[in-house]
């Protein structure tokens, strides 16, 4: 199928309606009118593990501010990495995202919540379930950085890393109510509701609560399962988040705590059924102490602690099905379906000590040594088999259990310096060392220099190693049809080059350029026993664009084109080309509508092609409509598209969502 145009009309339209109008003079306000000049000199973290400017970090860095997040159209945190440069999500039959970066599919990145890292234990990765509900707007900013971080931040950060930050009571003052209702062509209604306070009491003393509550549903029509049959499944899912970040004096504490049980999705062999249930009770806990900060140097301590109680219980094979049928291979559950309920608890303590030196000229020094224990236990399997055939759902974890209870100790030690080699060349160099006391040891580098050429040109050349280490699942899965762990498995390694040219033309109009090449190793397979084999590449281009019109009033352009190899083949199953436009337009300090355009090239997997698709978007809101009220228009896929998400198992893929209106209504009492 062809790729859609880079524009619709609508586009061109307001292209040309947003340059043509007089601009009105008024004073700025961040959530509108934040110059780009100003918006590059915002204060960042995550890169470097120290402060610095967006423009002189040395990484593929994308900062998405809370002003961008109140003037989308987007509702959660997937629907705005979908705008970064070189990212692309979809959703399986389960409704649960796979972020590609960069041409590499459902890559293992680091998610971090206020700096706490996320990623789990039999899984490895974040459990994007849980980050589907995390509530935005109690959100400062994102920042996602494109590329390997295992020189800074270990395992799973192989192809990116977002580090999410929330408010507290230093940012955000007062107490905010909000109710989201969103609604579509089928009456279906999904509901949040939130609850903030934020108190600051002197300097260096505030907190932030956010309770949110999350009623999603979103049924979607199957057209044509992998039996063939026809069907809705509901995707009925209910979340409540709390969450507390404050800091006292020299202490900050967060906390998160998390539960979500959701139902009625295609399930793992996309079959239609109706017994799909998954739910999970999450803690995450972490404090930091700066036990001392100078002029020169700057030493902290941090502890994490994390807990999650998980069920999934999954109808792989349903009543009824071909798989199940007389004279098949699994034709004694032709009356019950093959069911498995899997049960299991995750544990996760780590201290981590940092200290920034800044006493040598020219140079800032990042120096840490970090330790983890992680676990998994109550690991259980009731099932109605085992692997014979059971009259009833029985528990069979003696006999016939899907993992291992087992524990893992991570210590490593990690270095960076950051040297200002001249007044217009700077240099980056770190590296760390990790040892598992399951599979070994592993070191990743990082090399970095940025040339500042001049006042409108720099320049940027990285290099980069990182890691995703073997989760439990990898090591110790068993007895789940035909694929069991392998406990000596090596990490998979990933080497990243990156070239980027960054243009600052004026105070209006700035353009990047990024190159990139991956290459991943030793690719953990699946299977009768799991191994590292094959290979994975990726090869492109990222064009980033945004010009400001006026005040508050800009266009922004980004795309992106990877190719992306499978063990030297290429892998039709990713997009080559992806790109997102936003036109915003502030109509005064109050008013802002904003444009948003996504589009995607066409893929192909062993079950058909999966055609191009062009969505549109759109988002007007209105601060102080009413006293203390702000009000939010939202319309999402205004054209209808029809689109799928691709899948190997049906030709029609999964459908993605159609045109759907949210109303957002939020109080804030300063």
């Amino acid at each position: 199928m062809p790729t859609p145009l880079p524009t619709s009309v609508l586009s061109l339209l307001f292209i040309l309606i947003a340059s043509t109008v007089h601009s009105k003079s008024y004073d700025t306000d961040e959530l509108f009118n934040l110059p780009l000049s100003e918006l590059l000199k915002l204060k960042v973290t995550t890169a470097s593990k120290t402060s610095e400017t967006w423009d002189e970090t040395s990484s593929s860095l994308s900062v998405i501010t809370a002003a961008d997040i109140a003037k989308s159209s987007a509702t959660t945190v997937f629907e705005l990495l979908q705008q970064v440069p070189g990212i692309s999500v979809d959703y399986n039959g389960r409704n649960i995202a796979n972020v590609n970066v960069r041409g590499i599919k459902s890559s293992p990145i680091l998610y971090l919540l206020n700096g706490h890292p996320l990623s789990g234990v039999i899984s490895g990765g974040a459990q994007n379930i849980a980050m589907f509900a995390l509530p935005i707007n109690n959100i400062k900013r994102i920042e996602v950085i494109r590329g390997p971080g295992s020189a800074l931040y270990g395992a799973n950060a192989l192809i990116g890393i977002v580090n999410i930050m929330t408010f507290n009571g230093e940012q955000k003052k007062g107490f905010e109510a909000s109710a989201e209702l969103s609604f579509d062509e089928k009456n279906t209604l999904t509901e949040r509701y939130t609850l903030s306070n934020h108190q600051k009491f002197k300097d260096n003393q505030s907190y932030n609560l956010n309770l949110s509550m999350l009623d999603y549903q979103a049924p979607i029509e199957i057209k044509r399962d992998i039996d063939g049959n026809s069907g809705v499944v509901e995707n009925h899912q209910r979340y409540a988040d709390f969450q507390l970040n404050a800091q006292l004096n020299t202490l900050q504490l967060f906390t998160r705590v998390n539960h979500y049980e959701r139902g009625d999705f295609l399930g793992l062999t996309d079959y239609i059924n109706d017994e799909g249930e998954e739910s999970t009770d999450s803690f995450y806990g972490n404090i930091k102490w700066k036990v001392f900060e100078t002029s020169n140097n700057t030493f902290s301590i941090s502890a994490l602690y994390d807990y999650k109680d998980i069920d999934w219980f999954w109808n792989f094979f349903p009543a009824g099905s071909a798989i199940t049928a007389p004279g098949e291979a699994f034709d004694d559950w032709n009356a019950t379906g093959l069911i498995s309920n899997l049960l299991w608890k995750e544990e996760k303590v780590a201290l981590d000590a940092l200290n920034v030196y800044r006493g040598l000229q020219d140079h800032t020094l990042v120096v840490g040594i970090t330790s983890e224990f992680q676990r998994a236990f109550d690991i259980r399997h009731i099932s109605n088999h085992n692997p014979a055939h059971l009259n009833a759902l029985q528990d069979v974890s003696n006999e016939y259990n899907w993992n291992d209870e087992n524990d893992r100790l991570v210590s490593a030690f990690y270095i960076q310096d950051t040297w200002k080699i001249n007044q217009s060349i700077t240099g980056n160099v770190g590296a760390r060392y990790d040892y598992f006391n399951d599979f070994g040891s592993t070191f990743n580098p990082r090399l970095a220099l940025h040339w500042q050429a001049n006042d409108t040109h720099n320049l940027k050349l990285l290099y980069g190693e990182a890691f995703r280490a073997p989760d439990f699942g990898d090591l110790y899965a068993k007895n789940l049809f035909g694929s069991n762990g392998n406990p000596n498995l090596s990490p998979e390694t990933i080497a990243t080059s990156e070239v980027i040219f960054n243009s600052h033309w004026s105070k209006q109009l700035i353009t990047t350029f990024t190159w990139f090449n991956n290459q991943i190793e030793d690719l953990v397979v699946s299977g009768s026993m799991a191994r590292n084999e094959g290979s994975i590449s990726s090869e492109g281009l990222e064009t980033q664009i945004r010009y400001d019109i006026s005040q508050g009033r800009y266009v922004s352009f980004n795309h992106t084109y990877a190719y992306s190899q499978t063990n030297h083949s290429h892998d039709e199953s990713l997009p080559k080309h992806k790109a997102n436009m936003i036109l915003n337009y502030a109509i005064n300090d109050t008013l802002n509508i904003q444009f948003n355009e996504y589009l995607q090239d066409n893929v192909s997997t062993s079950a058909g092609e999966f055609s191009a698709y062009q969505l549109s978007n759109l988002a007007l809101l209105k601060r102080n409509a009413y006293h203390h009220f702000n009000f939010k228009l939202s319309i999402l896929n205004i054209f209808d598209k029809e689109y799928y998400y691709p899948s190997t198992n049906l030709a029609q893929g999964y459908p993605g969502a159609g045109r759907s209106i949210q109303l957002q209504l939020s109080y804030n009492l300063k």
